[in-house]
């Protein structure tokens, strides 16, 4: 991939490529996480056929190619006739936006009702299979605990689920627990928040999916923002920034202001920011998938000659990549 990286950079410096609008600012125009590669441009097919180009060389010096079937390009705001002689270019099927990956829609937006629904569909047929039929009371909270919630656990660490999925969640265990069906019923002997307390609290300890998604979730933000030995904190203090960590909010807008100026401290720090986020997704799904194991010295060393690598050839860099002589 640094080949790859040197490739791209070469071709940043040509004046007939165009990158992409919204990552302009960051000089960014791939994404890897794990072993799938994000290109990124503008949608002018001279920047197309520049990237492809591109590719093929590194193709050709790695012997790795890609997989046409499993392979699409997105365009958005494309002229017909545009998007036509692209997709006849580059021989990739177009997709449509938000696309998977790893079981999970990526989007820049918040998750819609319609993107989440299949998850209440996936409880709904597990809780309608002829086993689930035949199960007692205490058979059934059990199947709720260890298989229904953990359909939804998932998804509710990587994002804030909207809360009528929630609600048609809770409604489906809720019915299933007291009839053994999904069919909508009034019986209800005892409210399900209090089936959500603790055993000792008089509760059957059933998880809360509103609470765990909020904990999950909160979990990762103070991971990012009081945990002083996370990445994010320990690069920072590599480049010389010594700053209290906001919210996620905060952090992104406090990057995309560094990242307008015209110094080579603010595009390095935007940089080193983009690849933080790369790394932990692409060391958190091997980790997952794969039975890696995480280590932090590695990711500060793969961005520490990232960034070397990217800077010999701007010049506002040097200064700073001059005092950058050891590893995070």
């Amino acid at each position: 991939m640094e080949y790859l990286q040197r490739e791209l950079n070469t071709l940043a410096e040509q004046p007939k490529f165009k990158f992409h609008p919204r990552y302009k600012r960051l000089g960014i125009m791939h994404i890897c996480f794990a072993d799938d590669l994000l290109m990124l441009c503008k949608a002018k097919k001279q920047s197309i056929k520049l990237l492809q180009v591109t590719f093929q060389k590194f193709s050709a010096a790695s012997r790795l190619q890609a997989n046409i079937d499993k392979s699409s390009i997105y365009m958005t705001g494309v002229k017909d006739d545009l998007k036509l002689d692209i997709l006849q270019t580059l021989g990739f099927c177009e997709g449509t936006l938000p696309f998977k990956y790893l079981g999970v829609r990526l989007s820049s937006k918040k998750l819609t009702i319609a993107q989440c629904m299949h998850q209440v569909e996936k409880v709904t047929e597990r809780i309608q299979c002829w086993s689930a039929k035949l199960l007692s009371y205490a058979g059934r909270l059990q199947l709720i605990k260890s298989v229904v919630f953990g359909l939804q656990t998932y998804w509710a660490q990587i994002f804030i689920l909207p809360k009528r999925i929630m609600k048609m969640s809770n409604s489906l265990c809720r019915t299933f627990l007291l009839t053994g069906t999904t069919e909508t019923s009034k019986r209800a002997l005892v409210s399900w928040d209090k089936v959500c307390l603790p055993t000792s609290a008089g509760g059957l300890n059933v998880l809360n999916l509103g609470l765990w998604n909020k904990a999950a979730i909160l979990k990762q933000l103070w991971a990012l923002a009081e945990n002083k030995e996370c990445l994010w904190i320990r690069i920072l203090v590599w480049l010389g920034v010594h700053r209290a960590i906001g919210s996620w909010q905060e952090e992104v807008q406090w990057t995309t202001t560094m990242a307008k100026r015209k110094s080579g401290r603010g595009a390095i720090i935007s940089v080193v920011f983009a690849m933080v986020i790369a790394l932990v997704w692409r060391y958190r799904n091997l980790i997952r998938f794969q039975s890696h194991n995480y280590n932090e010295d590695r990711l500060c060393k793969a961005i520490a000659v990232h960034l070397h690598i990217r800077g010999r050839t701007r010049r506002k860099w040097q200064p700073l990549l001059s005092q950058l002589n050891h590893m995070p």
